[in-house]
């Protein structure tokens, strides 16, 4: 697509102009989808920021038809490596929540079981690391008690 630059009373603004198509432009919709997701109006929990990452990668395009192929290439290089990191991010968060959907009765109760299991151990320990801590904190008492009372005489 070629853009034509106008001057506007807020800036610079860029048209696109009849002439549309430019071959060899890259799609940063390879990496996984979230792109494609948003042209179809689907809204997930990363829409907002792959709506973000569409509308640089517009502008960095359009930067391109102006001719600046530096600036386009370095933003282009860092708005992917954000993209595939954050589609990597969305693909990773479905599955785990689609997991949790799924479980069976019994799974969640044998997780209920383990999870207060868990937490009655952690108690205990807990318990027994308190009884250690007076226990110690009580001789050292005792120890500055004897020491004190030894210094005074």
């Amino acid at each position: 697509m070629l853009i034509t630059p106008h001057i506007h009373c807020f800036g610079l603004v860029f048209i696109p102009s009849e002439n549309s198509g430019r071959p060899g432009r890259p799609d940063l919709s390879h990496s996984g989808g979230s792109l494609n997701r948003f042209r179809t109006g689907e809204k997930g929990p990363f829409h907002t920021t792959t709506t973000l990452l569409q509308h640089y990668y517009d502008i960095t395009t359009q930067m391109y038809d102006l001719a600046i192929p530096y600036y386009y290439d370095a933003t282009t290089t860092l708005l992917r490596h954000y993209y595939d990191a954050i589609t990597k991010t969305a693909t990773n968060y479905q599955p785990k929540r689609k997991a949790a959907a799924q479980m069976t009765e019994e799974e969640r109760l044998k997780q209920k079981k383990k999870a207060e299991a868990n937490k009655a151990l952690m108690e205990e320990r807990r318990m027994k690391v308190a009884a250690q801590k007076a226990k110690k904190e009580g001789e050292m008492d005792e120890e500055a008690a004897a020491w004190k009372a030894e210094e005074w005489k």
